[in-house]
């Protein structure tokens, strides 16, 4: 075999372990909602950072001190709670992304209450899903990431996040 034949083969076999030993967590908020995330992401559930009451980091593996999304193999996701000040779902979207000039937004239907995403690039590419709790609240759970090597896997772990976000009570 050539050399670069087996190296391919051992990246594939390092990738596979890596998959297999990685695992799924669910965390509960106060028996409110739910949500489920890879156990090399670091939870943060009392963060009290303009707003955000939960984070989620899953930092560089070659960089402990990088802070999520702001390093190439890093990313972050927070939670936070908004007023919606009686304006419709769409309404408040339309607001909040008023100053993103090159942005798509879909609306996720597969959820039993109204889901708007919104996907952009500022500092970062971001992923955002802005779902409607109740006619007076939106939840915003915002994922930005890093573009290096493990990009496909920081998309996969925000995705995995804000899908498996459930209401519980």
């Amino acid at each position: 075999m050539s050399k670069r034949l087996l190296i391919s083969f051992a990246m594939c076999i390092v990738g596979i372990q890596s998959l297999v030993s990685q695992q799924i967590e669910t965390y509960i908020h106060l028996d409110t909602f739910s949500f489920s995330y890879y156990n090399d992401w670091e939870l943060n559930a009392d963060p009290d950072f303009n707003g955000e009451f939960i984070q989620l980091f899953r930092r560089d593996p070659e960089n402990d001190t990088a802070i999520g999304g702001q390093h190439p193999n890093s990313a972050k996701v927070s939670f936070v709670l908004f007023d919606t000040a009686g304006m419709s779902l769409q309404e408040f979207v339309n607001e909040r992304i008023s100053d993103i000039n090159d942005y798509s937004i879909e609306t996720l239907s597969e959820r039993n209450y109204e889901t708007i995403r919104v996907k952009y690039t500022f500092w970062n590419p971001t992923i955002v899903d802005y779902i409607l709790i109740d006619e007076s609240q939106v939840l915003r759970i915002i994922g930005y990431h890093g573009k290096g090597s493990d990009e496909a896997y920081l998309i996969e772990g925000i995705n995995m996040i804000q899908k498996s976000f459930r209401v519980v009570s």
